[in-house]
């Protein structure tokens, strides 16, 4: 019986890492990238927390370009494309899609008064941050991102916000 059981968690990492065709993993790069782009408009239109947004666009920039490095270099890196980075992928597109509403939302004054209310940009901040460093990790990505200076600049745009509000 223990036997049958091994079999079976052999089998389910076997399907992990099955081979998944590139195909399948292109529109995931390109919604990436396109993300991306957006992401460049909406910290261009930025009214507020510019910092905040800009470190935001630089981590989505620089998980941009490894994706775009997967497209580019797809055959030296043939065994990334299996089930599991599939899914870390999809993963990666929603934080980055999360990460899209969230500067939308606290770089217009309109938006972002939710938020100082709530009290909640930095606890946000720090979440998104969290998940993204997670995935990319899983992604086996090698991305440094300095969080300590990002804190910093994020504190820099609360303090703006707060002189304005006065």
């Amino acid at each position: 019986m223990e036997d049958n059981g091994s079999k079976k968690n052999s089998f389910t990492e076997d399907s992990a890492f099955m081979f998944v065709p590139f195909a399948k993993f292109l529109p995931l790069i390109n919604e990436i990238g396109n993300f991306f782009n957006e992401i460049i408009e909406l910290v261009e239109a930025a009214e507020h927390n510019k910092r905040t947004c800009e470190i935001l666009k630089n981590r989505v920039r620089v998980a941009q370009l490894a994706v775009r490095d997967l497209r580019d270099k797809r055959k030296d890196r043939e065994d990334f494309f299996n089930k599991i980075n599939y899914i870390r992928l999809q993963e990666l597109s929603t934080i980055i899609t999360q990460i899209k509403k969230f500067i939308s939302e606290i770089s217009l004054m309109k938006t972002l008064i939710k938020y100082l209310k709530e009290k909640s940009v930095e606890k946000i901040f720090k979440e998104l941050c969290m998940e993204f460093d997670s995935c990319i990790n899983l992604l086996s990505f090698s991305i440094n991102v300095e969080i300590a200076d990002e804190l910093e600049q994020l504190k820099s745009d609360q303090d703006d916000l707060f002189k304005v509000r006065l």
